[in-house]
């Protein structure tokens, strides 16, 4: 029987096989996020998205979402590689989360699990910052030292303790480039975006704050 580490670089090694670049994990803990969370559903920037406002408690504790939960695993999947497959990408995240999933069953039977994928609620950036995949930045969105912010992210909430990965501290520095590009000045200031100006919110399409940033460029993608 593998042991607490075993398991975990197990994971990590068959997510990747898988097709996910990065498996970080995490403990199922309260999202130190979510204060933050809390401030930004009362200023009202959700706008129309009464969702976020409704999923308010669940998201406060992963374990309202699976209550047995005591280790989240964050699995990130680049946009170059969904892009090749041609099939919606909530298709192919849950695909591989399963699949995933049920590999870690074949290690430890014991596991029970609970896949999400961005509809579920759940910080999920949040965990992907703490499982070591990248940090939040100016723009609201996770990056990853190498794949910037074009990835997808996933999770599985499972019920036994891993081995968690170390938070990697934000490495945005002083620059406000995304910020400062916006074309409808959605950043009210830096990590704090106004959904209703951005224009995403109304129609997909614009990308602005992940096209300037540094941390997206074109050699990072491969």
């Amino acid at each position: 029987m593998l042991d607490r580490y075993e398991l975990s670089q197990e994971i990590k090694i068959v997510g990747k096989a898988i097709g996910f670049q990065e498996v970080g994990i995490s403990l199922a803990l309260p999202s130190f996020h979510f204060p933050f969370y809390e401030r930004w559903l009362e200023k009202g920037y959700h706008g129309k998205m009464m969702y976020l406002k409704k999923h308010e408690p669940i998201k406060k504790d992963p374990r309202h979402l699976f209550p047995q939960a005591k280790s989240i695993i964050s699995c990130a999947l680049k946009y170059k590689t969904y892009s090749e497959w041609g099939d919606e990408y909530h298709v192919v995240m849950k695909k591989k989360l399963k699949e995933l999933f049920n590999k870690i069953q074949e290690f430890a039977p014991e596991v029970k699990g609970y896949v999400c994928c961005d509809t579920a609620p759940l910080l999920e950036k949040s965990f992907a910052q703490c499982a070591g995949l990248g940090w939040i930045g100016k723009n609201t969105l996770l990056i990853h030292p190498h794949y910037g912010s074009h990835v997808f992210l996933g999770e599985i909430l499972i019920n036994i303790e891993l081995e968690r990965d170390p938070l990697l501290v934000n490495q945005c520095g002083s620059c406000q480039k995304c910020v400062e590009a916006c074309p409808t000045k959605a950043f009210m200031a830096p990590y704090e975006l106004d959904a209703r100006r951005c224009i995403s919110y109304e129609a997909p399409g614009c990308e602005v704050c992940q096209e300037v940033c540094p941390w997206n460029k074109e050699k990072n993608f491969s």
